[in-house]
């Protein structure tokens, strides 16, 4: 089944952290990436066609598969005017790509598409180039079509009217949303399809990829009649929504719906550690209760397959803090909050378990080498965090963890957001902790020290010391 393709280049890459059953959205990751181009070169002159006398046009490619190529240029269009433009009637695999301008270049292309676009032009005329593209083996020498550009009309719908049904033809329908909010990220889905309908989400009338300048959102663009449904992160009050009969036979009815991405809230610590199950139609949680400005570890266990996972700082998912496929049983990392909620994504091709765990890191304590070792402290199922300073440049350090009544852990960073570990002891039970951290002096003379409770049951009191000496 032929499907909607946004732009055909030398060499196209969609790249997603993971693809589950066709849907194109997240971040973004989900728009193409440009790799290499090679210039269209010297064309042929194109075949002139008037949008008011010389449509619908029957054309036609004839030649070499991969190399066979038709270019025309439609003028007598309205500018700022959305159109669709199709093709009907192939007797072959074709393809189209849409140009502002003669020379067929990058910089001037609107995007691409098998049978069906759409687009608004700033002047009064569009360019189109046509390619052959069925399997070699075919034995195809050429294939006839017919070209037609038609004004599309735009339903305007207030999204306190959804959902609302429609139908769409083998070509496309638009619908303006109003009333969204672009703080919010909105799921768009299509359901009670009779045919092989797709998705595409815009934030303008601007239809094209976000990489060459357009407004494109999300889309989505399963087989069948399974419900299409993807992510939008508006940039303003309104929404455009296309749906594509491109891929159906006759055309299909549908339920569009568009509201904002409802969030499971898990209250720390209440309902820390929480349980649950992610498939591939998307899970959103919200773990509240957070204090401003502190540090978190975020685990995810009992993963049994590959699985997406998005880490946001608000509700609108646009301030990405952390992005992972989590290819193993599990996930850790650290983040900073800058409110009182973080918000995660989460999907996997097939149905596994998922367990979200949070552990609060207390803020920073600072320790000085000559005046504060050996030093006494408390900490339960969590984490405290100590700034060393006072190092002595090329000496390496002796970290000590010892007196703990519980499973306590010691670990040892270069940097602030710990991401650069220096070293670690994790022995069980209340078996002394101990490392030596040879990068001391790359960190400026001082490291941060973490003391872990993330396996204790129960609050302990610990003695850490730092010594240093001659590796």
């Amino acid at each position: 089944m032929k499907k909607r393709i946004f732009l055909t280049l030398v060499l196209l890459i969609v790249f997603n952290a993971i693809q589950c059953g066709g849907e194109n959205t997240e971040p973004e990751d989900d728009t193409p990436v440009i790799v290499t181009y090679e210039s269209e070169g010297t064309v042929a002159a194109p075949i002139v066609l008037d949008y008011n006398t010389d449509l619908p046009y029957s054309g036609q490619v004839s030649g070499e598969i991969g190399n066979d190529y038709s270019y025309y240029q439609i003028t007598g269009l309205t500018a700022n005017i959305m159109y669709k433009i199709y093709l009907t009637g192939s007797t072959g695999d074709i393809y189209m790509s849409l140009y502002s301008a003669g020379d067929f270049s990058i910089l001037n292309m609107l995007g691409s598409s098998y049978e069906v676009m759409t687009f608004t032009t700033s002047v009064s005329e569009i360019f189109i180039k046509t390619t052959h593209v069925s399997d070699p083996l075919s034995g195809e020498t050429g294939a006839a079509y017919t070209i037609n550009v038609e004004p599309v009309t735009i339903t305007q719908e207030p999204l306190s009217s959804m959902p609302v049904t429609g139908t769409v033809d083998t070509t496309t329908v638009v619908y303006e949303i109003s009333g969204i909010d672009s703080t919010l990220a909105y799921n768009v889905s299509l359901t009670n399809l009779t045919d092989n309908a797709d998705l595409i989400v815009y934030g303008s009338t601007d239809f094209r990829l976000s990489v060459l300048g357009g407004s494109y959102l999300c889309s989505s663009e399963k087989d069948g009649i399974e419900d299409e449904m993807c992510t939008a992160k508006p940039t303003g009050s309104v929404l455009y929504v296309e749906v594509t009969g491109a891929a159906t036979v006759n055309g299909s009815q549908f339920t569009l719906n568009v509201e904002p991405v409802a969030f499971t809230q898990i209250a720390f610590n209440a309902d820390i550690p929480y349980s649950t199950t992610v498939d591939n139609s998307k899970s959103y949680f919200e773990i509240t209760n957070l204090t401003p400005g502190y540090q978190y570890k975020i685990l995810i266990s009992e993963i049994i397959d590959d699985t997406a996972l998005y880490i946001y700082a608000d509700s609108g998912l646009k301030s990405l803090l952390r992005q992972w496929l989590i290819k193993g049983t599990g996930y850790r990392d650290f983040v900073h909050t800058s409110d009182s909620s973080l918000f995660i994504v989460s999907y996997a091709e097939f149905p596994t378990p998922f367990t979200i765990n949070l552990l609060e890191i207390s803020p920073t304590v600072t320790l000085n080498l000559s005046t504060d070792f050996p030093y006494s402290g408390t900490v339960g199922h969590g984490m405290n965090k100590y700034y060393v300073t006072g190092l002595t440049g090329g000496l390496s350090a002796d970290v000590a963890l010892t007196g703990f009544t519980d499973n306590l852990d010691l670990i040892v960073y270069e940097d602030n957001a710990l991401i650069l570990k220096l070293c670690d002891s994790l022995n069980l039970g209340t078996t002394d902790e101990a490392c030596s951290a040879y990068s001391a002096t790359s960190a400026g003379g001082a490291f941060y020290v973490l003391v872990s409770g993330e396996n204790a049951v129960s609050t302990s009191d610990f003695t850490l010391n730092v010594t240093q000496f001659v590796p």
